[in-house]
């Protein structure tokens, strides 16, 4: 008898504490996913999402228990909700239609220790699911023109993936401002139907007033500010009908 039981313990360690080594090795342990009953309201839809992207991922992160939410769901716009929730380091956006049974559309931002980027759609399943690590670069807290456009084109595209936010390769740059104007500076950035307004004083640190339009379908304007070092921040978002 207590041959057999050494026997069997051996085939454990030999097959089995391999192979479960090899799935999490491989990412391949099974993580399930919120069910749809779980996730009935946007609120249990954003907590039900952040909970499995901690799980799935095995962050080294905590999910906050209170929210500041604003609406922003573009005026005029019916039968669609979009809202932004905040708190700390996070920013998530939720989008769903109005209806007894919503698909969401969710864009998640984590900017503490260990920061990523996650969006996907919580329906029957999650799908369509993007989830990406970054490392920050203690040296980058300054940003010129140039990078707080391309930040705020990346915001775009994360919180309003329907938008159209194009990414021309080249932009011509003109500077607003008469030659000779010293403090202050306000660069106009234009290409393949976009115009980017990048205002800032000349300081070491400036805090950047961005304004945003793209024409043609699902046109906008947009506008908001970036501090050096910090991240973007919506004020105004509305659609351009053409």
């Amino acid at each position: 008898m207590r041959q057999t039981a050494v026997i069997a313990a051996a085939l454990l360690i030999l097959f089995i504490f391999p192979a479960t080594i090899y799935a999490m090795q491989n990412n391949q342990l099974n993580i399930d996913p919120p069910k749809p009953q779980e996730a009935d309201t946007p609120e249990s839809a954003r907590d039900a999402v952040i909970n499995y992207i901690i799980s799935r991922y095995s962050l080294n992160v905590k999910a906050p228990t209170t929210w500041t939410v604003v609406d922003t769901t573009p005026e005029g716009l019916l039968g669609y909700q979009t809202l932004q929730y905040t708190s700390g380091d996070w920013r998530v956006v939720v989008k769903h239609g109005l209806t007894l049974t919503p698909i969401y559309s969710i864009s998640i931002q984590y900017s503490g220790g260990n920061s990523f980027t996650w969006t996907g759609t919580l329906g029957p399943k999650i799908s369509n699911e993007d989830f990406e690590a970054t490392i920050k670069d203690p040296d980058a807290s300054i940003y010129t023109a140039e990078g707080a456009r391309d930040l705020t084109l990346k915001y775009l595209q994360i919180n309003h993936p329907d938008a159209s936010v194009n990414l021309p390769s080249n932009w011509v740059a003109v500077n607003l401002f008469p030659e000779g104007v010293k403090g202050v500076t306000k660069i106009q950035f234009t290409g393949d139907g976009g115009t980017i307004t990048v205002s800032a004083p000349v300081v070491w640190k400036p805090t950047y007033l961005i304004d945003v339009e793209f024409i043609g379908v699902n046109g906008f304007r947009w506008s908001g500010i970036l501090p050096s070092g910090g991240e973007v921040a919506e004020t105004i978002f509305t659609r351009v009908n053409v």
